[in-house]
């Protein structure tokens, strides 16, 4: 087997396992539910994994106490979650044990990036010409690899920031959400706590949620690829026009 055999294999078994893993993500179009150990809250996650609705039962207060309460709805979220990801640990075995999937038919070298600016260059009429366009491809490179570098720690950034959201002016229910909606704190207010109605608390919970969620707007990790240079650089890249003017083409 020959280097150029070696390569087409390698590009097969990618294909292959980025449609194992592409099957594995897709939603299974149900919601998810998890249930606290005291039995006592229960939440709903939507297929790709937001929480969605939050009750309380009528023997909270009995069986946890406003102490234990925050704990135990993010008890419930974590069941939940346990349970997609079962399903999607249960999809991409599936996958990968099933029959291999149909290969997707590479382009033909003349459709891609690389032959078309192989066929541009070879019109360049002078070595100083040629000269200057493996110049300006280093300098695209170049700026690639440094866009990369770029957008990952922008990505890093957003992560580890969490957004702020109240259910109202009196603030009965704080919560934060990280870039990728997971809850990372939930607060509930003692006082309110002491006389409000377990329906009440579970429908403020998703007030506070669902405030947090606008003030995400913007600043999740696909905003943040979709604002780097490293999407405008890809961008340019799949044209072939626009990768020639910058090269000099």
């Amino acid at each position: 087997m020959d280097e150029v055999d070696r390569l087409y294999d390698t590009r097969d078994g990618f294909d292959r396992a980025a449609q194992a893993l592409g099957a594995a993500a897709v939603p299974t179009g149900r919601p998810y539910e998890g249930t606290d150990e005291s039995g006592e809250v229960r939440v709903r996650l939507t297929p790709e994994g937001h929480l969605d609705d939050v009750r309380v039962g009528m023997g909270w207060r009995s069986r946890l106490g406003a102490d234990a309460l925050p704990a135990a709805v993010q008890d419930a979220i974590a069941r939940a979650s346990a349970g997609r990801l079962e399903d999607w640990g249960h999809g991409l075995d599936t996958a990968l044990s099933g029959p291999p999937a149909p290969l997707r038919p590479a382009p033909a070298l003349y459709d891609t990036l690389a032959g078309q600016l192989e066929d541009r260059v070879r019109s360049a009429r002078t070595p100083a010409e040629i000269r200057a366009v493996e110049a300006a491809l280093v300098e695209v490179m170049d700026e690639l690899l440094r866009s990369v570098d770029e957008a990952t720690a922008e990505v890093d950034a957003v992560l580890t920031e969490t957004v702020r959201g109240e259910s109202g002016r009196d603030r009965h229910v704080v919560v934060e959400l990280t870039a990728t909606g997971e809850v990372t704190t939930l607060t509930y207010d003692d006082a309110w706590l002491q006389r409000a109605h377990a329906a009440n608390i579970g429908r403020e919970t998703m007030l506070a949620v669902t405030a947090a969620r606008r003030a995400l707007t913007g600043r999740t990790v696909a905003d943040a690829v979709a604002g780097s240079r490293l999407n405008r650089l890809q961008t340019m890249l799949n044209d072939p026009d626009a990768v020639a003017a910058r090269l000099g083409l």
